[in-house]
């Protein structure tokens, strides 16, 4: 079943729906707050983070030196409108569900890695900044696999909400 986070708690399972209609303020207070102990704190992940990710994704190739996933065009991978076919249905293998929003891990082929996510379904703030503004990665489901990849940053007002921001957390072990 579809659940619905508490207010003010963030959940990272697979199944859960995607927390969006948040600014980074919020964003950011909330996954500070999810894990504050001695031993383990939270965060949102950070662009170095992402990068380092999207280097990790990168690393694995076919044969002829391709990346199996591609994070500078997600198309493959990710969830778009464009999402090529392997990408497109559920399990059943009839039914699309690329092009909108889905629960976090809806489909095994939106993942890298064990990754789910990263290419499409929703916007991801980060901490990232740029001048007074911050910044999110990836793309989203109405966006195009090769305009708004898994690599995709682009900067917004820290007030900016919307259906397709959300955020992913970062634990930090001490």
């Amino acid at each position: 079943t579809n659940v619905f986070p508490a207010p003010g708690t963030p959940v990272t399972k697979q199944g859960t729906i995607v927390w969006t209609n948040i600014s980074y303020t919020k964003a950011n207070t909330n996954s500070l707050a999810f894990c504050n102990t001695d031993k383990v704190k939270s965060g949102l992940v950070t662009g170095t983070q992402w990068d380092t990710v999207c280097a990790w994704i990168n690393s694995e190739t076919n044969d002829d030196g391709t990346p199996v996933h591609s994070v500078t065009n997600s198309i493959t991978w990710g969830n778009y409108y464009n999402t090529d076919d392997s990408a497109k249905y559920d399990t059943d293998g009839t039914t699309k569900i690329s092009g909108s929003k889905q629960t976090a891990g809806k489909s095994e082929n939106w993942k890298a890695k064990n990754i789910y996510d990263l290419a499409g379904n929703t916007f991801e703030w980060t901490g990232e900044s740029y001048s007074s503004n911050r910044i999110r990665r990836g793309g989203y489901s109405f966006d195009n696999g090769s305009s708004g990849p898994a690599s995709y940053r682009y900067n917004f007002n820290r007030s900016f909400s919307s259906d397709y921001l959300s955020f992913r957390l970062s634990l930090y072990i001490m």
